[in-house]
């Protein structure tokens, strides 16, 4: 097999866009003339949730086609991110791991041991961003397989601004973070290194000096981008132009999207205290109008787009709404107990034909009526086929409602690629911190946002609300 052909063959397969191909030869063409270094890094700039994965697993191809050898993958720090990265990369690169073109490794489980043969391969190393992974990286190069340090090596910084641009104050002064300390040591190891950052949110990367300063005996070094490549937004993209511009356009779908959660509905959802909210009440209660109405709107969605899938010949697909208003696991508890109580007394209306799930299921039809109209691409089911499939679905049991607070939690729910897998036609997630960055989470058409950030900002409302 020619290995001067991994990007085609990979842009062939993954049948990508001509403006992807583009962006993608462009960042290696600039990494080709622009010598990054420690000081200045190259950066691929994309949009929350916008296929910046995907666009720098295809660079990685490229670089392999320009010579390049080694690539040095930094996620952010948690298992679920790494893991996910991996079997992306593994998914994208079958081709070359079956041929023995390429070895993929999670850097704590690369062997001591390589054969020559597998080290004339080309290597790709995915480490998370902490001490361990980063002491790992270096004790290979240095110590295991010092022959590679000598290759031409590429490393992606995923989530760029994330431990990997970190300074602190201390009883000494001012200090660089560790994780700054050993990506910085770590390309002075190595002969010919090019430096990828990878990022959505990049203003701690362009706000720094040009210049090294050295304050209390710390050496900075600034890591602002010799060159920036912007990753085209793909006509699917919904971000936040569309919640914060077309929101305001009645004429626009955006217009539709949004709704406001009160200050008292949030305060409920945060613990239990019948004074405020008797859960028995769940179903009808007015103290939760937004949470049932989004539950009830993602149950009556998910249905009217499997009716439309099933009408068309096609698989229907499994969908998932997020709960992420709070980071506290009691909260999480708490908000499981109110959506389990809301779907329990939804599966006895539906079991006794009782006229409040018909009200319920009226009141959703309706407002996604207006946006489904719209679009003027699907077929809208009748009401009233509309309500039996969505008694049929709760009484089924084809809704499933799982916490995800930790990253135990989150690998224990991943499916065969890295993302949270949908185990039921409708899947409810309620987290939070885990839930706010990297995490895929296919077919979301729900988000139920009620996070207050301790800096009011568009980039963290942005960060948070990764609807798709």
């Amino acid at each position: 097999m020619d290995s001067s052909t991994f990007f085609k063959r990979l842009t062939n397969k993954r049948q990508d866009q001509a403006e992807l191909v583009s962006c993608m030869q462009d960042v290696i063409d600039k990494l080709d003339t622009s010598s990054t270094s420690i000081k200045k890094p190259g950066i691929l700039l994309g949009n929350i949730q916008g296929g910046k994965t995907r666009a720098f697993i295809g660079v990685l191809a490229l670089a392999f086609d320009h010579g390049y050898d080694v690539a040095i993958i930094l996620t952010k720090g948690t298992k679920v991110l790494s893991r996910q990265t991996i079997k992306r990369i593994e998914e994208d690169f079958q081709e070359f791991i079956e041929d023995d073109e390429v070895q993929v490794y999670d850097v704590l489980k690369l062997p001591d041991n390589l054969a020559a043969y597998e080290l004339k391969q080309k290597i790709v190393i995915v480490a998370k961003k902490e001490i361990n992974n980063m002491q790992k990286i270096i004790q290979i190069l240095e110590k295991t397989y010092p022959d590679l340090s000598q290759k031409r090596i590429l490393i992606i910084d995923d989530e760029a601004d994330y431990a990997s641009i970190s300074y602190r104050k201390s009883s000494q002064g001012i200090e660089l973070g560790k994780i700054s300390q050993r990506i910085d040591y770590l390309r002075n190891k190595t002969r010919s290194t090019d430096y990828l950052q990878v990022t959505a949110t990049p203003y701690s990367l362009y706000l720094q000096p040009d210049t090294e300063i050295d304050e209390s005996n710390i050496e900075f070094v600034p890591k602002r981008p010799s060159f920036t490549v912007l990753l085209p937004v793909h006509s699917g993209y919904i971000g936040s132009d569309f919640y914060f511009g077309k929101s305001e356009d009645e004429d626009s779908l955006a217009y539709y999207i949004y709704e406001e959660v009160s200050n008292d509905e949030r305060e409920i959802l945060k613990m239990s205290d019948r004074r405020k909210f008797q859960i028995e009440s769940a179903l009808l209660s007015p103290k939760i109008p937004m949470l049932r109405k989004a539950i009830l709107n993602f149950v009556t969605g998910a249905t009217i787009r499997r009716m439309q899938q099933l009408e068309k010949g096609e698989k229907p697909s499994k969908y998932s709404f997020v709960a992420h208003s709070e980071i506290s696991k009691q909260s999480h508890s708490w908000q499981q107990e109110i959506i389990h109580e809301v779907v329990d007394q939804l599966e006895k209306a539906a079991k006794h034909d009782n006229e409040n799930l018909d009200l319920l299921v009226d009141e959703s039809f309706n407002d996604l009526k207006r946006s489904i109209l719209m679009l003027k691409t699907e077929q809208l089911p009748s009401l009233e086929l509309v309500k039996q499939n969505v008694r049929k679905a709760i009484l089924d049991g084809e809704i499933m409602i799982a916490v995800v607070n930790s990253e135990r939690e989150t690998e224990e729910l991943l499916d065969e690629k890295g993302q949270l897998k949908l185990r039921t036609p409708m899947n409810i997630f309620i987290g939070g911190q885990i839930l706010d960055r990297g995490v895929t989470i296919s077919n979301l058409i729900g988000f139920y946002y009620g996070r207050n950030p301790r800096r009011s900002q568009q980039d963290t409302v942005s960060q948070h609300s990764r609807m798709y």
